[in-house]
């Protein structure tokens, strides 16, 4: 073999490995983020039950899974978190998106997607169970919630706000 030939594959191979670890630092950076993400989407919810628990006197909120930590999160399942009152439920289902980053279904780019379903017995019994999609879209080294409402073409953050209004409709 040439020595130039040689010192050409001897490069090639060396960007190799530049280039796997930059791709493992990438990997790693959004598996933190979506677990972050994770655990602020339950602290946010959990944070909403303790409140309103907190001002109600003859209900209770609760919220399923009661903790949930980063090891928790199924990077490669689904991830469910239920606010329950008295039978009215909101719930999150979300789970990992097949690349790292997407935006097949939103103009920003997002890591997690699943959605937001809400309902009560009334509505299950008409088989009416109101969703809509939801994003954890990446910003710079974090994730920032998001939902999408295709039938008003609206789009917002995931906050406290939110979940009032959620629980509002079904009330």
């Amino acid at each position: 073999m040439r020595p130039e030939r040689l010192k050409k594959l001897a490069r090639h191979l060396d960007s190799l490995a530049v280039r796997d670890r930059d791709r493992i630092r990438r990997e790693q950076k959004i598996e933190a983020i979506r677990r972050v993400a994770a655990v602020r989407l339950h602290t946010l919810c959990a944070d909403f039950v303790r409140d309103v628990n907190i001002a109600v006197t003859s209900v209770t909120l609760e919220i399923s899974p009661t903790e949930f930590s980063p090891d928790a999160f199924q990077e490669s399942g689904t991830n469910v978190f239920q606010i329950n009152v008295s039978g009215r439920v909101i719930q999150f289902v979300f789970e990992g998106t097949e690349s790292l980053l997407s935006t097949e279904n939103l103009r920003v780019p997002y890591t997690l997607e699943g959605s937001v379903r809400w309902f009560n017995q009334d509505m299950l019994d008409r088989d009416e169970i109101k969703d809509t999609p939801l994003f954890c879209c990446v910003e710079g080294d974090s994730g920032e919630w998001r939902y999408y409402d295709s039938r008003t073409h609206r789009s917002g953050s995931i906050d406290d706000e939110y979940l009032a209004a959620l629980l509002e409709q079904l009330v």
